[in-house]
């Protein structure tokens, strides 16, 4: 009987197909939570992928690594630039869409990773983990010494107006009527205080 794990590169379709069937399986979820909790989600779905790289890397190969944080960061920056200063698809010319952001910053860390792993691959033990304690402090010094294009120590803020994903269907945001601070509120009368010097 032919077994279909055998043929060259069905390993890597049956990988292809389970992440697909996972993300497939996330977006419904996405769509039927709060936003708050397709945050939550995210937010847990972002260091589980860190926590991953860790046990490859650490419980796998026996290596230290203290730089993971340096390439979740470069990821970071690099979505946050693409989204803030680029209107169309480099090339393409399509207009931009924030997954783009996505699949830019993981190869934005990918070709970091590269670079630090072609340097580093020959280092083992305290060697490998003085390199990537380095890079780990010398991201965010980057960033603070170049805060017009990194932000500096609060780094750059996006805003998102749509939940995590952008495929849930688009919630109108509820308009609120608020009073000026100096202002009474229109439907209620302004209290009326008694002196201090009187009784009430």
């Amino acid at each position: 009987m032919l077994n279909l794990l055998r043929l060259p590169g069905a390993r890597f379709l049956s990988h292809l197909a389970i992440v697909f069937v996972i993300w497939a399986a996330l977006m419904r979820i996405n769509e039927g939570i709060d936003p708050l909790m397709s945050y939550y989600l995210a937010l847990a779905a972002m260091y589980a992928t860190a926590m991953f790289g860790m046990v490859i890397l650490v419980g796998l190969s026996g290596q230290v690594s203290l730089g993971n944080g340096a390439l979740m960061a470069i990821g970071g920056y690099v979505f946050a630039l693409t989204s803030l200063n680029w209107q169309t698809v480099p090339i393409l010319g399509w207009q931009w869409n924030p997954i783009w952001s996505m699949i830019f910053a993981g190869f934005g860390g990918i070709a970091v990773g590269l670079i630090i792993g072609w340097i580093g691959a020959r280092l083992r033990g305290p060697y490998l983990a003085g390199l990537t304690l380095g890079i780990a402090v010398g991201i965010p010094a980057i960033a603070t010494r170049f805060p017009e294009l990194f932000g500096g120590e609060t780094g750059l803020m996006l805003t998102v107006p749509y939940p995590a994903g952008g495929y849930a269907p688009a919630v109108e945001p509820a308009t609120i009527d608020e009073a000026p601070l100096d202002e009474a509120p229109i439907d209620e009368a302004p209290l009326e205080q008694a002196p201090l010097d009187e009784a009430p």
